[in-house]
């Protein structure tokens, strides 16, 4: 009988048996902490709540796992994979690797991908030359393993590189509608309402420590804090009548458009591609408070 086809589709948390599975080979332990039915579930809860995770899928199991760690601040991310040892050697990884990192480059706001793998593992270089992926450089006796220093090569590709001739697999980027829905986000900023943005600068950065990105906007300003916490300050909206207090940016704002339209919640900006760059609408929460849901535009 013909092998049942290997395709991408999003990571569901049925998924936890065959990623416990997979982690019974010694050599995944540095992909994670996966010894145990708990392990199991929270690594593969959080591979559905990362926008950017994908199963390697056989006949509705799971095989592989193509992920990306995502910087949306600066569009690039941290590129991984795994394959279940039964299924190393068929060179799923690279088509699987080039068909999502090509989607993220294509659509999923993305700009620059990275990788890095040890160089005792060739197997893993082949993959990310298949994704189109260039070395960069070395990481000299970044890993210790087994007494021994171990160097690292490291990879990167840009939106603007040869795309790779590697054949790609099917991909469904739906959702699993059970349970979820299709809003899958990726950050979310608090709006502060201000009358004028030098107002709190002060508390914000002397205060509070934190660093003012230049937005090159005069109606709103961004903070940022070594931890990652975001906050912005608002004085008014370019295009917009009202001002949101939150802002939450999505990996697909279309299909969040669709979905608040189709629970019936009232838009009160329409879905629209800005000229600072951001596809973006505005929605009124049950609670009455506007929260503005964006995507970087590519």
């Amino acid at each position: 009988m013909p092998s049942p086809t290997v395709a991408l589709r999003r990571v569901r948390l049925g998924d936890a048996p065959a990623v416990l599975d997979a982690f019974a080979d010694e050599e995944m332990s540095r992909q994670g902490d996966v010894h145990d039915e708990a392990t199991a579930t929270a690594y593969t809860q959080r591979l559905v709540d990362n926008p950017y995770a994908f199963a390697v899928d056989e006949g509705g199991t799971l095989i592989g796992v193509v992920a990306i760690t995502a910087d949306q601040e600066n569009r690039l991310g941290w590129f991984w994979y795994w394959t279940h040892r039964a299924h190393r050697g068929r060179g799923l990884a690279g088509r699987a690797a080039a068909t999502v990192a090509n989607w993220a480059m294509r659509d999923g706001g993305l700009e620059r991908l990275e990788l890095g793998h040890r160089v005792d593992n060739p197997a893993s270089g082949a993959v990310a030359r298949a994704a189109g992926f260039v070395q960069e450089g070395v990481e000299r006796g970044k890993f210790l393993v087994d007494g021994e220093r171990i160097d690292v090569l490291t990879y990167g590709r840009l939106r603007t590189d040869p795309w790779p001739a590697t054949p790609g697999l099917p991909m469904d980027t739906s959702e699993d509608r059970a349970g979820r829905g299709r809003a899958r986000v990726v950050r979310v900023i608090p709006d502060l309402p201000v009358d004028d943005l030098a107002e709190t600068e002060d508390f914000l950065t002397g205060y509070l420590g934190m660093t003012r990105e230049d937005l090159g906007l005069d109606w709103v300003a961004r903070y940022t804090a070594g931890t990652g916490a975001v906050v912005q300050t608002v004085t008014r909206d370019a295009t917009a009548s009202d001002r949101p207090v939150l802002s939450v940016a999505v990996a697909d704002v279309d299909a969040a458009y669709d979905e608040a339209r189709a629970r019936g919640y009232e838009i009160v900006h329409p879905l629209t591609t800005e000229p600072w760059g951001v596809r973006r609408f505005f929605v009124r929460t049950p609670g009455g408070h506007v929260v503005n849901v964006l995507r970087h535009r590519n």
